[in-house]
């Protein structure tokens, strides 16, 4: 099978931004601008005066990062391998061969819902079943996707277990349905940890 290539929904880029910089906003705003009308020491406005230079410059940078960000993931299948690679400044690539996956589980937060996508986890017998070994976020038609890996999945047991072509006889895979509850709050975790991973090794650059 020829490799089939994919990429997050657009949309993706607009919970980025909005997340990235609502949390970013809550937790420097919610007690910076209080503690500025209620106090009149000028070191504590100086310091203050900084948080928010600060505060605005990482705002910048969350807002440069997200386009680039997006633009860096792609994901990949073909009937051997399922890809996943993403990275502004350090690249990272993630390859599964078929044969390992054991299970595949579709998730879709309160926020996927309203541009109706999802985020398929693809896991292995080594993960245990709770972390993915390779995902692919805020895709459209991930119910399909997931049963198109399944099938792939099958096949290559089926064949393995000189059966062919033939799926009757191939051990089932499971699948687990949409799971909403806090699928967005991991997605965003999981996002924020990568742009905190960038920011690191730029410092571990300039430090050097």
């Amino acid at each position: 099978m020829q490799k089939k290539d994919f990429r997050p929904h657009k949309a993706m880029k607009t919970f980025l931004y909005t997340m990235s910089l609502l949390i970013l906003a809550v937790s420097v705003l919610s007690w910076s601008i209080p503690v500025a009308m209620a106090t009149h020491d000028p070191l504590a406005k100086n310091i203050l005066l900084w948080v928010h230079v600060i505060t605005v410059l990482v705002a910048i940078w969350i807002i440069i990062w997200v386009p680039k960000y997006y633009e860096s993931i792609t994901y990949a299948i073909d009937d051997q391998w399922l890809y996943a690679e993403g990275g502004v400044f350090w690249k990272r690539r993630s390859r599964l061969p078929i044969s390992r996956v054991q299970m595949v589980d579709v998730n879709q937060g309160p926020w996927q819902r309203a541009y109706d996508l999802a985020s398929l986890r693809v896991f292995t017998a080594a993960t245990g079943q709770s972390t993915a070994e390779l995902s692919f976020q805020n895709i459209e038609n991930a119910d399909k996707l997931r049963d198109h890996i399944l099938q792939l999945v099958q096949k290559h047991r089926a064949g393995n277990n000189g059966l062919g072509d033939s799926l009757g006889e191939a051990e089932p895979v499971p699948s687990r349905t949409r799971i909403p509850a806090s699928a967005d709050e991991a997605q965003l975790a999981g996002l924020l940890d990568n742009l905190l991973n960038e920011v690191r090794e730029i410092r571990k650059k300039l430090e050097r």
